[in-house]
């Protein structure tokens, strides 16, 4: 079995029911846990998207048409991290490469400081902050206000 993501979570209890619904559609499914991957070799204090929900490479575009209809009338995918651009849940927490050395020798510069971790985006390779940033309130002239 060649397994792909199609969604994305931060804890398994939010993937579950969804692949009980895969599996009940008949498509096997997993959950993969890469929360230990990112703590230890990416210098993360926090694990984010680390929870992965995947099926075979041959039942992708069934599951993922199954999983876009049920979102469009009952929310499962709410609970997912989705891509802001695109929709995508194949996101990657942080955005280090999992296939280089030069992935490890960032994680370290960022758990420095240097740069903020960011999640990404396999589909369009969009990234983005974890946290969503407030804008100051404005006032008629579109200056900060006090």
């Amino acid at each position: 079995m060649e397994a792909v993501t199609i969604a994305t979570f931060n804890e398994p209890e939010q993937a579950e029911p969804v692949r009980k619904r895969l599996e009940e559609a008949g498509i096997p499914a997993q959950v993969y846990d890469e929360r230990a991957l990112q703590c230890f070799f990416f210098l993360s204090p926090k694990a984010l998207a680390g929870i992965r929900l995947r099926v075979d490479k041959t039942n992708y575009a069934r599951a993922e048409s199954l999983l876009n209809d049920w979102h469009s009338t009952s929310g499962v995918l709410r609970e997912a991290i989705r891509c802001p651009e695109c929709g995508s849940s194949r996101i990657e927490y942080p955005q280090f490469s999992r296939h280089f050395a030069w992935g490890a020798i960032a994680a370290v510069f960022a758990a420095l400081g240097c740069f903020e971790r960011k999640f990404f985006c396999k589909h369009c390779q969009y990234t983005w902050p974890t946290k969503v940033k407030v804008e100051p309130r404005r006032d008629a002239l579109g200056w900060p206000e006090r």
